[in-house]
């Protein structure tokens, strides 16, 4: 066996570890203590070299972004709790719809034009309200996480989508209009196999809804809504930082929502989720040991080996490159390959290749928003991803012969 064959066996041994500590139902962050532990050994990283690579992870300009948003998005989360925003946008959504399936669905999918990990709390307390008893726990994580991400997987707010238009030069309008169908498929698909168990109306909900506007209702939907409106418009419109944007959003929130100075200490406390930062902490230092070793760049290499058209390559590289949380070297590294490789693949191609990555983080046993969304629900990734595997596999049969009709 040659030299990457066995990386990418190691690879898959550490992923593998990493399924069955979940499977076990531990803690996400046990599994990436146990996966780093086995990618030193098994990579045979220098032990004088760990520490560095540790400091190197923590310290770095990437931590030090991802933990910001993610403290000041809770912190504007607990603020919009604190005022019962986020209830009150699920009732308005009941008003105008009369369908909490709608309320499970399309609430998580506004919540996920923010991008950032704290979103999939505010979805998951969403989605918990909405479905009530009638989902199991299970189905409520991925309820929570499919629809959520709905949006990360053609809204240019997800700076993966802006970088990559650029470097293969498609047009991000020309990009958004081919994932629509796409993306019609997802919610389909995610309402087929579990929301339509949800009943449309609550048992004791009253028949007679005149005494609410529609129109008024769905205003209020985005009052409620308004500091997570005003970040994903500051975003899209006006090109803002999401930390910067959110940041903003909070300190005017503060006050428009009449909290008190003294209130600041309090609501500071109540956004710090230690538990959420340890395990984005360690899973990020995983990443950065396979970073170490390069294994994840050794990705197109292996996968030319095979027999296949270009674009079923690519779209491999693209799928277990994510699914290893090696996405951004990924996307750096063979995007110019792909689209030289195959010439005037235009908006097809990107379309292809971001779809496998997005299909590809949906059952990624280091994708941080499921470890917040099972520490959520006190359960296990691996039941969600029991959940989502069906769903994520027609998804990409689909893609692939989208692909091909374009072609």
């Amino acid at each position: 066996m040659d030299a990457v064959a066995l990386s990418m066996l190691k690879l898959l041994a550490c992923f593998v570890v990493i399924m069955v500590v979940i499977g076990f139902g531990l803690r996400i962050h046990w599994a990436g203590i146990i996966a780093s532990i086995l990618a030193i050994l098994l990579f045979r990283i220098p032990l004088a070299e760990v520490p560095g690579i540790i400091t190197r992870t923590v310290f770095s300009s990437t931590m030090a972004y991802m933990m910001g948003v993610f403290y000041v998005v809770t912190f504007m989360q607990r603020l919009m709790e604190g005022r019962d925003m986020l209830h009150k946008s699920q009732l308005n959504l009941d008003h105008v719809f009369h369908n909490r399936r709608i309320n499970a669905t399309v609430a998580p999918i506004l919540v996920g034009m923010l991008p950032s990990v704290a979103a999939a709390n505010i979805a998951a307390n969403i989605v918990d309200d909405a479905v009530g008893d009638d989902l199991t726990v299970p189905e409520k994580g991925f309820v929570t996480g499919f629809f959520r991400h709905i949006s990360e997987a053609f809204l240019p707010t997800y700076s993966n989508i802006i970088i990559m238009s650029k470097l293969c030069g498609v047009p991000l309008s020309q990009f958004v209009i081919g994932m629509l169908p796409l993306i019609v498929l997802l919610y389909a698909l995610g309402y087929i196999f579990y929301v339509r168990k949800v009943p449309r109306v609550w048992p004791d909900a009253s028949a007679d809804d005149a005494q609410y506007s529609r129109w008024k209702e769905f205003l209020m939907i985005f009052v409620n809504l308004w500091p997570l409106v005003v970040v994903v418009v500051m975003i899209l419109l006006f090109n803002v930082d999401v930390l910067i944007a959110a940041a903003i959003v909070c300190a005017v929130a503060f006050f428009v929502l009449r909290y008190k100075l003294e209130d600041l200490p309090r609501m500071l406390v109540k956004a710090f989720e230690p538990q959420m930062m340890i395990t984005m902490i360690v899973l990020l230092i995983f990443t950065g040991f396979l970073s170490y070793t390069g294994v994840i760049n050794q990705l197109p290499d292996f996968f030319q080996r095979f027999p296949l058209p270009p674009f079923v390559i690519f779209a491999m590289v693209w799928f277990f490159g994510n699914w290893g949380g090696g996405g951004t070297a990924i996307l750096y590294a063979v995007t110019p390959i792909a689209f030289a490789a195959i010439p005037n693949a235009g908006w097809p191609l990107m379309v292809l290749l971001n779809s496998m990555g997005y299909a590809s983080m949906q059952v990624a046993p280091t994708h941080i928003c499921y470890a917040v969304i099972a520490d959520k629900f006190h359960i296990s990734m691996g039941q969600i991803y029991r959940k989502c595997l069906p769903v994520i596999l027609i998804f990409i049969a689909a893609c692939f012969g989208y692909y091909m009709i374009l072609v």
